[in-house]
């Protein structure tokens, strides 16, 4: 009966392993996040934590607009629309540290090697910051009104020239203007794809997701027709896949582009969204006063509440991890469908696998503590069966001494009812012997007196006659 539990309880583990493995395998890990948030009209910093929803907010006046995050993540710079700066905001006090004047109308920013490059849409300029100086190193004039900034390689700059209908490219080392590429169009968000050998820009006035080949700064007739954009949604772009936020009607959408085989699919929203933030497969979008979590690999949506309209997210954190272990940065690389990648590099699995290890642990601290629980038991069990042999010997013990004093008092009783039945039976003859005696003497006596009245009888007639004789002898004498 032990042996069988034993049996039950490692089935049980085993199969609790291979699910465990299973699980681990194909299904995703739970998304946790932590994503600043600004909000141009409520003048409005906040920290949103995904996995309890407590939202942290801070005022910060001047219109705070688009967000970038220095490589540690420590420090937010800020653009700040309404009064011509940038701030330099501390993620883990949670406080402004220093304000930077910039220029006319700021609008979109990136960090690179410790330098902030801004660009400013009312004076057509890109300036470049020192963060640590804090101070303006250089400026450089592009096409009218820029409203889209974005790396290109390792030393180039692209802006996105709104009113100017062109993309300028800009070399960091020589700090001048390579070209500027005519589009024939409305230039917003812009993005080149990791190996640097495209751009793909969103053309806000023709509905479309345009190609530039870098070699020559061609356009090409690769065109992805989309929804209506303006230049706060985004474009994230990989070697083989792309993402945007974009809208038809009063209905937001996130497309997502196969750029090899000029295919595409959309992730449908009941809302329009603007911004987007992406980190470890996990697409945050927003809709007005709502963050939306998407999960292309299974679908969930999530919509977290904020009682302002909001202008641009950026995720601080994200721990959330993706099928096949890929990992995925907001600008480098994006996996759709959880296939595979944009770059072609798959690291080791190292996070399933410490997963798997710290399962097979407790499966090994349970199953020994089971195992150990489980020979007690054994134990107990023994002695229990030791005892309940004991407990029957004495049972049957005595009830053999049971049965055996039983017996001796049936022949004990049996032996005394023959000797009451010979005593009875003796006394019984014996009566009937003197019963017999008294009627033969009975007999006797009767005989006897019977004979003996015979005999008085017999003397009285002879007296009689004797009388009589005499009696009739007298007579005849007289």
């Amino acid at each position: 009966m032990i042996k069988g539990k034993k049996e039950g309880v490692i089935a049980i583990l085993f199969s609790f392993l291979l699910l465990s493995i299973f699980i681990i395998s194909i299904i995703p890990s739970a998304s946790a996040s932590t994503i600043l948030v600004t909000s141009y009209d409520s003048d409005t910093i906040s920290l949103l934590d995904t996995s309890n929803e407590e939202i942290k907010n801070i005022t910060l006046k001047g219109g705070p607009s688009r967000i970038a995050l220095t490589p540690d993540k420590k420090t937010a710079i800020i653009v700040m629309n309404n009064d011509n700066s940038i701030v330099l905001f501390d993620l883990i006090q949670f406080r402004e540290i220093s304000r930077i004047n910039v220029g006319r109308k700021p609008n979109d920013l990136l960090i690179h090697n410790n330098n902030v490059y801004v660009i400013n849409s009312n004076s057509d300029e890109v300036v470049e910051i020192d963060l640590d100086t804090k101070t303006i190193s250089r400026r450089i004039e592009v096409g009218k009104k820029p409203v889209r900034i974005s790396m290109f390689g390792e030393s180039k700059l692209i802006t996105s020239d709104a009113n100017s209908d062109t993309i300028s490219v800009i070399d960091l080392e020589k700090w001048e203007i390579i070209t500027q590429i005519e589009i024939d169009g409305e230039p917003g968000a812009l993005s080149s794809n990791i190996d640097n050998s495209k751009i793909y820009f969103v053309d806000v006035k023709n509905k479309e997701l345009r190609e530039i080949i870098v070699k020559d700064y061609t356009l090409t007739n690769n065109t992805f027709q989309i929804g209506r954009v303006t230049s706060d949604n985004d474009l994230i772009v990989g070697n083989k896949f792309a993402l945007l936020s974009s809208n038809i009607g009063y209905r937001g959408e996130v497309l997502l582009f196969n750029l090899e085989e000029n295919s595409w699919k959309s992730l449908n929203l009941e809302s329009k969204i603007s911004s987007m933030d992406m980190d470890n497969g996990v697409i945050y979008v927003v809709s007005g006063k709502n963050i939306i979590r998407l999960n292309e690999e299974t679908n969930i949506k999530k919509i977290f509440e904020f009682g302002y309209e909001i202008s641009d997210i950026e995720i601080i954190k994200e721990t959330y991890v993706p099928l096949g272990d890929i990992e995925i940065t907001n600008e480098d690389e994006f996996e759709a469908e959880g296939e595979e990648a944009l770059d072609e590099s798959v690291p080791f699995p190292w996070k399933r696998l410490a997963i798997l290890l710290v399962i097979l642990v407790i499966l090994g601290l349970f199953l020994r503590r089971s195992t150990k629980f489980d020979e007690e038991e054994d134990k107990k069990e023994d002695n229990k069966e030791e005892n309940k042999k004991d407990d029957n010997k004495d049972k049957e013990k005595h009830k053999k001494e049971n049965l055996e004093r039983e017996k001796d008092n049936k022949n004990d009783s049996e032996k005394e009812e023959n000797n009451i039945e010979k005593q009875m039976k003796t006394q019984k003859t014996k009566t009937k012997k003197q019963n017999s005696k008294k009627t033969s003497k009975k007999t006797l006596q009767k005989e006897s007196n019977s004979k003996t009245s015979k005999k008085q009888s017999n003397k009285k007639k002879e007296i009689k006659l004797k009388n009589k004789e005499v009696e009739n002898g007298e007579e005849e004498s007289e």
